[in-house]
Protein backbone atom coordinates (compact mmCIF):
# COMPACT_ATOMS: atom_id res chain seq x y z
CA UNK A 1 0.00 0.00 0.00
CA UNK A 2 2.60 2.30 0.63
CA UNK A 3 4.57 1.65 -2.49
CA UNK A 4 1.31 2.64 -4.27
CA UNK A 5 1.48 6.05 -2.84
CA UNK A 6 5.01 7.27 -3.66
CA UNK A 7 4.10 5.74 -7.11
CA UNK A 8 1.38 8.00 -7.64
CA UNK A 9 3.13 10.63 -5.76
CA UNK A 10 5.84 10.34 -8.45
CA UNK A 11 3.72 10.28 -11.03
CA UNK A 12 1.83 13.54 -9.88
CA UNK A 13 4.95 15.12 -9.72
CA UNK A 14 6.04 14.33 -13.34
CA UNK A 15 3.02 15.22 -14.37
CA UNK A 16 3.25 18.50 -12.99
CA UNK A 17 6.66 19.35 -14.35
CA UNK A 18 5.46 18.37 -18.22
CA UNK A 19 2.33 20.58 -17.61
CA UNK A 20 4.95 22.97 -16.16
CA UNK A 21 7.05 22.96 -19.28
CA UNK A 22 4.26 23.27 -21.50
CA UNK A 23 2.54 26.07 -20.12
CA UNK A 24 6.24 27.89 -20.41
CA UNK A 25 6.00 26.92 -24.24
CA UNK A 26 2.63 28.44 -24.67
CA UNK A 27 3.58 31.73 -22.59
CA UNK A 28 6.77 31.60 -24.64
CA UNK A 29 5.24 31.60 -27.96
CA UNK A 30 2.59 33.85 -26.79
CA UNK A 31 5.07 36.56 -25.72
CA UNK A 32 6.80 36.43 -28.99
CA UNK A 33 3.45 36.07 -30.99
CA UNK A 34 2.54 39.63 -29.67
CA UNK A 35 5.68 41.06 -29.86
CA UNK A 36 5.72 40.16 -33.49
CA UNK A 37 2.42 41.78 -33.66
CA UNK A 38 3.38 45.09 -32.44
CA UNK A 39 6.41 45.14 -34.43
CA UNK A 40 4.68 44.37 -37.75
CA UNK A 41 1.77 46.73 -37.25
CA UNK A 42 4.42 49.42 -36.24
CA UNK A 43 6.13 48.97 -39.42
CA UNK A 44 3.10 48.59 -41.50
CA UNK A 45 1.62 52.07 -40.39
CA UNK A 46 4.95 53.71 -41.21
CA UNK A 47 4.69 51.63 -44.81
CA UNK A 48 1.24 53.05 -44.96
CA UNK A 49 2.08 56.88 -44.79
CA UNK A 50 5.63 56.81 -46.76
CA UNK A 51 3.51 55.30 -49.80
CA UNK A 52 0.74 57.51 -49.44
CA UNK A 53 3.59 60.76 -49.15
CA UNK A 54 5.65 59.03 -52.51
CA UNK A 55 2.17 58.87 -54.73
CA UNK A 56 1.71 62.58 -53.80
CA UNK A 57 5.32 63.30 -54.68
CA UNK A 58 5.69 61.39 -57.68
CA UNK A 59 2.39 63.56 -58.84
CA UNK A 60 3.54 66.84 -57.95
CA UNK A 61 7.17 66.76 -59.38
CA UNK A 62 6.48 64.64 -62.69
CA UNK A 63 3.56 67.52 -62.97
CA UNK A 64 5.94 70.06 -63.34
CA UNK A 65 8.97 71.68 -64.74
CA UNK A 66 12.50 71.19 -63.55
CA UNK A 67 13.57 74.84 -64.91
CA UNK A 68 11.35 76.00 -61.68
CA UNK A 69 12.32 73.44 -59.22
CA UNK A 70 13.51 75.58 -55.88
CA UNK A 71 15.05 74.09 -53.10
CA UNK A 72 16.37 74.64 -49.66
CA UNK A 73 18.25 73.11 -47.57
CA UNK A 74 18.20 72.89 -43.57
CA UNK A 75 20.32 70.80 -42.05
CA UNK A 76 19.46 70.55 -38.06
CA UNK A 77 20.67 68.16 -35.07
CA UNK A 78 17.74 66.44 -35.30
CA UNK A 79 18.41 66.03 -39.14
CA UNK A 80 17.45 67.02 -42.83
CA UNK A 81 14.57 69.34 -43.09
CA UNK A 82 14.83 70.71 -46.53
CA UNK A 83 12.08 72.63 -48.27
CA UNK A 84 10.85 71.68 -51.66
CA UNK A 85 9.39 74.31 -54.10
CA UNK A 86 7.48 73.11 -57.76
CA UNK A 87 5.14 75.35 -60.17
CA UNK A 88 1.96 73.80 -60.84
CA UNK A 89 -2.15 74.97 -62.15
CA UNK A 90 -4.76 75.62 -60.17
CA UNK A 91 -6.67 73.91 -62.80
CA UNK A 92 -5.17 71.33 -65.25
CA UNK A 93 -8.35 71.04 -67.33
CA UNK A 94 -8.89 75.09 -67.95
CA UNK A 95 -7.86 75.57 -71.45
CA UNK A 96 -7.02 79.13 -70.20
CA UNK A 97 -4.62 78.00 -68.58
CA UNK A 98 -1.97 76.71 -71.31
CA UNK A 99 -0.01 78.94 -73.72
CA UNK A 100 -2.26 79.73 -77.06
CA UNK A 101 0.74 79.52 -79.05
CA UNK A 102 2.96 76.51 -77.55
CA UNK A 103 0.26 75.15 -75.16
CA UNK A 104 2.19 74.09 -72.62
CA UNK A 105 1.40 75.16 -69.20
CA UNK A 106 1.20 78.81 -68.02
CA UNK A 107 2.19 78.21 -64.36
CA UNK A 108 0.40 79.78 -61.44
CA UNK A 109 0.84 78.20 -58.67
CA UNK A 110 3.37 77.04 -56.60
CA UNK A 111 3.54 73.44 -54.28
CA UNK A 112 5.85 73.87 -51.38
CA UNK A 113 6.87 70.68 -49.78
CA UNK A 114 8.96 70.91 -45.98
CA UNK A 115 9.89 69.51 -42.61
CA UNK A 116 9.38 71.19 -39.79
CA UNK A 117 12.26 71.02 -37.06
CA UNK A 118 10.92 69.76 -34.10
CA UNK A 119 12.00 66.10 -33.01
CA UNK A 120 10.25 64.46 -35.00
CA UNK A 121 9.08 66.41 -37.65
CA UNK A 122 6.25 67.05 -39.51
CA UNK A 123 5.79 66.97 -43.39
CA UNK A 124 3.74 70.11 -45.03
CA UNK A 125 2.79 70.14 -48.54
CA UNK A 126 1.19 73.34 -48.88
CA UNK A 127 -0.40 75.69 -52.85
CA UNK A 128 1.28 79.10 -52.59
CA UNK A 129 0.07 82.10 -54.70
CA UNK A 130 2.56 83.88 -56.60
CA UNK A 131 2.99 87.17 -57.31
CA UNK A 132 2.26 87.53 -60.49
CA UNK A 133 1.51 84.92 -62.61
CA UNK A 134 2.54 83.03 -65.06
CA UNK A 135 5.13 81.89 -63.04
CA UNK A 136 8.54 81.64 -64.90
CA UNK A 137 11.40 81.22 -61.81
CA UNK A 138 11.80 79.18 -58.54
CA UNK A 139 9.92 80.17 -55.57
CA UNK A 140 12.52 82.85 -54.56
CA UNK A 141 10.78 83.08 -50.95
CA UNK A 142 11.37 79.22 -49.50
CA UNK A 143 14.09 79.81 -47.47
CA UNK A 144 12.20 82.34 -45.27
CA UNK A 145 8.61 81.15 -45.85
CA UNK A 146 8.48 77.56 -43.88
CA UNK A 147 7.25 78.16 -40.62
CA UNK A 148 8.26 75.67 -38.22
CA UNK A 149 5.57 76.52 -35.59
CA UNK A 150 2.56 77.48 -37.72
CA UNK A 151 2.63 76.31 -40.87
CA UNK A 152 -0.22 78.35 -42.38
CA UNK A 153 1.42 81.81 -40.80
CA UNK A 154 3.41 80.94 -44.42
CA UNK A 155 2.74 84.27 -46.62
CA UNK A 156 0.03 83.21 -50.20
CA UNK A 157 -0.70 79.91 -48.36
CA UNK A 158 -4.01 79.00 -50.35
CA UNK A 159 -3.99 75.58 -48.76
CA UNK A 160 -2.22 73.71 -46.29
CA UNK A 161 -2.02 69.52 -45.28
CA UNK A 162 0.40 67.89 -42.67
CA UNK A 163 1.01 64.69 -44.23
CA UNK A 164 3.00 63.30 -41.69
CA UNK A 165 4.31 63.78 -37.97
CA UNK A 166 7.22 61.39 -37.61
CA UNK A 167 9.56 62.83 -39.96
CA UNK A 168 13.22 62.33 -38.88
CA UNK A 169 14.89 63.46 -42.38
CA UNK A 170 13.19 65.23 -45.55
CA UNK A 171 16.26 65.85 -47.92
CA UNK A 172 16.03 67.28 -51.36
CA UNK A 173 18.09 67.28 -54.20
CA UNK A 174 17.67 68.97 -57.65
CA UNK A 175 19.83 66.93 -60.32
CA UNK A 176 20.91 69.33 -63.34
CA UNK A 177 22.94 66.54 -65.00
CA UNK A 178 19.77 64.78 -65.95
CA UNK A 179 16.92 67.03 -64.75
CA UNK A 180 15.66 64.78 -61.92
CA UNK A 181 14.82 65.30 -58.32
CA UNK A 182 15.68 63.06 -55.62
CA UNK A 183 14.14 63.00 -52.18
CA UNK A 184 14.87 61.38 -49.21
CA UNK A 185 12.75 60.80 -46.31
CA UNK A 186 13.04 58.71 -43.63
CA UNK A 187 10.34 58.52 -40.87
CA UNK A 188 9.59 57.56 -37.24
CA UNK A 189 6.98 55.63 -35.77
CA UNK A 190 6.35 54.65 -32.34
CA UNK A 191 3.37 51.67 -31.47
CA UNK A 192 1.66 50.53 -28.57
CA UNK A 193 3.43 49.59 -25.75
CA UNK A 194 3.82 45.87 -25.70
CA UNK A 195 1.16 44.33 -23.41
CA UNK A 196 3.30 42.14 -20.96
CA UNK A 197 6.85 43.92 -20.82
CA UNK A 198 5.23 47.90 -20.69
CA UNK A 199 7.97 48.73 -23.59
CA UNK A 200 7.48 50.85 -26.30
CA UNK A 201 7.48 49.89 -30.05
CA UNK A 202 9.99 51.38 -32.26
CA UNK A 203 10.76 51.39 -35.43
CA UNK A 204 12.18 53.44 -38.37
CA UNK A 205 11.94 53.59 -41.90
CA UNK A 206 13.65 55.24 -44.96
CA UNK A 207 13.18 55.21 -48.78
CA UNK A 208 14.98 57.36 -51.39
CA UNK A 209 12.59 58.19 -54.21
CA UNK A 210 13.74 60.07 -57.87
CA UNK A 211 11.42 61.51 -60.48
CA UNK A 212 11.83 63.85 -63.40
CA UNK A 213 9.57 66.16 -63.97
CA UNK A 214 7.51 65.72 -66.84
CA UNK A 215 6.55 69.36 -68.54
CA UNK A 216 10.27 70.60 -68.45
CA UNK A 217 11.38 73.07 -71.86
CA UNK A 218 13.46 73.71 -72.88
CA UNK A 219 14.21 69.60 -72.20
CA UNK A 220 17.48 68.58 -70.52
Amino acid sequence: MFRNRAFSLLELLAAMAVLTLLLSLVFGSFVMATRCFYETSTRQSAETELRAIKVLLQRDIEGTSFWQVGSATRVTPQGERDGLSLVTLDDWSNNLNYNVTSQRPDWNRYVVWYATQEQPGRLIRQVIQPPSIPINDPYLNLGTNMNDIDPLANAGVLSSRTLSRNVLDFEVEPRLQNGSVRVRARLYRQGLKRALSNTQVEDTLEVTMIFRPRNTWPVI
